[in-house]
């Protein structure tokens, strides 16, 4: 099990047993999305899994298909009135009274052990056992 960051493609693989999940970091403006769980497969380049050379093109490709790009790009945290249709996972309203929010990736941390989540659900495996990926 482990968590690797493949820093040429800007991808974050964390495997398990039996599974693989990753997240890529994607265009100039650092969106953060979900690339793939399931079966785990081994470390190769996966961006074909990103299929980011066919419209919508990322929008420093081609600026016009943005809207397209934000609709049909599986964004890693879901906010509201930013494309992906999916439930949102975060929602605000700004001192303004917007209330769509575009998260972008700015740093990563991985390290061995894991935090304690006082009062809230955490994994059962002990910090030997576990890696940890923090994205902000």
């Amino acid at each position: 099990m482990g968590i690797k960051f493949f820093e040429d493609d800007k991808i974050f693989k964390l495997d398990a047993k039996n599974t693989s999940y990753i997240i890529s970091i994607v265009d100039e403006e650092k969106f953060i999305g979900h690339v793939y769980y399931g079966k785990k497969i081994i470390d190769e380049n996966v961006n074909y899994l990103l299929r980011l050379e066919e419209p919508p093109y990322v929008p420093s490709k081609n600026n016009r298909d943005r809207v397209s790009f934000y609709d049909s790009f599986p964004m890693e945290y879901s906010t509201h009135g930013i494309g992906d249709f999916r439930e949102t996972a975060l929602a605000i309203k700004d001192f303004n009274g917007n209330t769509t929010c575009k998260l972008r990736y700015c740093s990563h941390k991985i390290y061995e052990g894991k935090k304690e989540l006082k009062d809230l659900p955490a994994t059962f495996g002990k910090n030997n056992e576990c890696t940890s990926l923090e994205i902000t």
